[in-house]
């Protein structure tokens, strides 16, 4: 037997136009998962690509590369 299905407003549906559809909130949530993960392993790959253990610590290059950023933003 079928389950009684309801309307926004608590009445019963009749079966024949009750719809059984996946919800659009399942699939946005695993969209939305795979863009983090797939983001996230991105991430690691770089930072695994381009980690130099002399220069990972020192703060004066980390101040270097900003100064270096802001003056490609400002020119």
């Amino acid at each position: 037997m079928p389950q009684t299905s309801f309307d926004p407003f608590g009445e019963p549906v009749p079966a024949a136009i009750a719809v059984d559809r996946r919800p659009a909130g399942a699939w946005l949530a695993r969209s939305g998962n795979l863009v983090f993960w797939s983001l996230v392993a991105v991430i690691v790959a770089a930072r695994a690509a381009y980690f130099h253990p002399e220069v990972a610590f020192r703060f004066d290059a980390a101040v270097a590369y900003l100064h270096g950023v802001v003056a490609g933003v400002l020119s």
